[in-house]
């Protein structure tokens, strides 16, 4: 059989196949793709000299009364837990089936068939083996303690979450805590990995730092050790900058005052650069994340164009 292209048919049938436990994940935890912060809503706001102008902290609620959600969560643990590994195992066996692989329902046989190092991964996780290792391990973990959901009766739901012992065999094994808000993470997790697969939603920086953040929060259930992700969070930023040709800045020292603005947390951001001359705005660009690396940022009179944005109504001295 020829490697598989995980091409539009094939995608297809991982839309259709996910498509339940997809929206019930999605709906019981509001799941999307959406950022807190606009990307064009400055965020930390910046005087030349880099001293604090201003910091803005924004938040979304989304309030309904008889809302379902929080009652569902809090009693159903056992369905949630049991959808969320339904979601990574049928993504997995669509990986092997596109493999050429025989469909099995033992997941001993399939648990030992992802391991399979000749295996070939779509390329969302062929490119991240931390992201692949950690769907991989939690696929075993999580399997025998799905048993005892499905079949037994050796395991509580206590405040959004699941106390669980396996019993594969008939022997019980120790007693595995998975809180609430490690369902969130797992939900969320295989439902992003889903979503991205599809093509539905695009990976970037951000994103994928939430995932390795997902990760890492849930390595008391894969066992794997630990990414070192910070929380990541989105703030653009509003710089002042004296009007020069060509404009420099000193994008170590930008991220570092970044950074003393979100003490324990991973700072992404976009920039709006704006100009001044004798204190006026005269100019304003906005550039993305992934321009914002290396030690300094040089812009020519030539490029400014390309980048250029309307400025600010509102200017902060």
């Amino acid at each position: 059989m020829n490697a598989p292209t995980f091409d539009a048919n094939s995608l297809a049938s991982l839309a259709e196949r996910t498509a339940y436990e997809g929206w019930l994940l999605e709906e019981a935890y509001r799941i999307d793709d959406n950022l807190v912060v606009s990307p064009e809503r400055d965020h930390v706001i910046f005087a030349p000299d880099l001293q604090l102008v201003k910091h803005f902290g924004y938040m979304a609620a989304n309030f309904k009364l008889g809302d379902w959600r929080p009652g569902f969560l809090e009693a159903c643990a056992p369905l949630v837990f049991g959808t969320a590994f339904k979601l990574l195992d049928m993504t997995l066996e669509w990986v092997l089936i596109e493999n050429g692989r025989k469909a099995t329902f033992r997941f001993e046989e399939k648990i030992k068939a992802v391991k399979d190092p000749a295996l070939v991964f779509p390329p969302l996780l062929a490119s991240r083996m931390w992201l692949r290792e950690r769907l991989v391990a939690l696929y075993e973990q999580l399997d025998p303690l799905r048993g005892t959901v499905i079949h037994d009766r050796e395991f509580e739901s206590v405040a959004g979450g699941l106390s669980v012992s396996s019993s594969r065999k008939g022997v019980v094994g120790p007693r595995v805590t998975i809180t609430a808000e490690d369902l969130r993470n797992l939900a969320d997790l295989f439902t992003r990995v889903r979503r991205y697969l599809l093509g539905d939603w695009q990976v970037d920086a951000f994103r994928e730092k939430r995932m390795r953040f997902a990760c890492d929060q849930l390595a008391g259930l894969h066992g794997i050790v630990s990414l070192g992700q910070q929380s990541p969070v989105f703030s653009p930023v509003r710089l002042y900058h004296v009007e020069a040709e060509p404009l420099v800045v000193d994008l170590d020292a930008l991220r570092d005052a970044v950074r003393a603005r979100h003490a324990n947390q991973d700072a992404v951001f976009d920039l709006c650069l704006v100009t001044l001359h004798e204190g006026a705005m005269v100019d304003a660009m906005r550039l993305l994340w992934p321009q914002l690396q290396g030690a300094t940022l040089t812009i020519t009179g030539a490029e400014r164009g390309a980048l250029r944005v309307l400025v600010p109504a509102d200017y902060e001295r």
